[in-house]
């Protein structure tokens, strides 16, 4: 509202000092206008010459007279308009200089403290809503590392789980070289830069221990397989001697039978 202000006032005293320089050039041409038809000059430069009559010395000097006293007021009329045009131009160039006084300076800068502040303050809001989104952007990327770091542990523990499973049903050593893939994989093996203790998985080394695992359980599934047609033959050699051996036990008994009625038979005879 003061900028407002102070703007309309410069503009009303600029367009004061503009209205007295125009007014001053048109009583300036008047001026001069008058002083061609004076000395006899039209305005294209031309002399113009009335019709002479033959005059008198008498009327010469009456003529003079009178020229003289029509053209002391018509110069009083010219200097009294040219010192009103000087008072119109002091008075604008005194309103002009009245719009930069030290009441005005001092609104100005006032209003100029009140927009620094403003900016001042809009800075701090914006800077305040920048260290939040920060520190909001912070936590949540903490947050999130926390999430991914319980989740890289979950997994590390699935996948010493089922290398254990796995590593049960073979042999020692590829037990051992099973168990071994997974503490590279997982980040646990000594020697692996893992983050100060934090297990990190290797995602190629994950990839190898996987592909450990499927050979492992193709291995295993063939040696079961094998176990299986094993377990089946002994089965069947088994079934075989126990057939043999109850023929042989009924064979056996079938002959004690036959030597007991043999000697009950004697011993009745006798």
């Amino acid at each position: 509202m003061r900028d407002s202000a102070v703007s309309r006032r410069l503009q009303q005293a600029s367009e004061q000092l503009q209205a007295a320089i125009v007014s001053a050039r048109r009583r300036r041409q008047s001026l001069s206008e008058f002083d061609q038809q004076k000395s006899g000059v039209d305005s294209d430069g031309k002399w113009n010459v009335e019709p002479t009559a033959v005059l008198t010395t008498q009327d010469f000097e009456s003529d003079e007279t009178m020229s003289a006293d029509e053209a002391q007021p018509m110069q009083l009329e010219d200097q009294q308009s040219s010192e009103q045009d000087e008072a119109s131009i002091a008075t604008s160039l005194a309103s002009i200089s009245s719009s930069h006084s030290p009441v005005d300076r001092d609104e100005e800068k006032t209003a100029d403290a009140v927009q620094d502040k403003r900016e001042k303050n809009n800075n701090g809001i914006a800077e305040s809503d920048t260290r939040k989104a920060l520190d909001w952007m912070q936590r949540d990327v903490e947050q999130r590392a926390r999430e991914n770091r319980r989740v890289r542990e979950t997994l590390a523990i699935a996948i010493h789980n089922i290398t254990d499973v796995i590593a049960d049903c073979v042999d020692s050593e590829a037990s051992q070289l099973l168990l071994h893939a997974a503490a590279v994989a997982t980040g646990m093996e000594s020697g692996v830069d893992n983050n100060a203790g934090v297990s990190g998985l290797l995602p190629d080394r994950v990839d190898d221990l996987v592909n450990q695992w499927e050979d492992a359980l193709v291995s295993w599934r063939e040696q079961c397989i094998v176990e299986k047609q094993e377990l089946i033959e002994s089965f069947a050699l088994f079934e075989e001697e126990c057939l043999a051996r109850m023929q042989v036990g009924e064979a056996s008994h079938r002959r004690e039978q036959e030597r007991l009625q043999y000697q009950t038979s004697m011993n009745q005879s006798e």
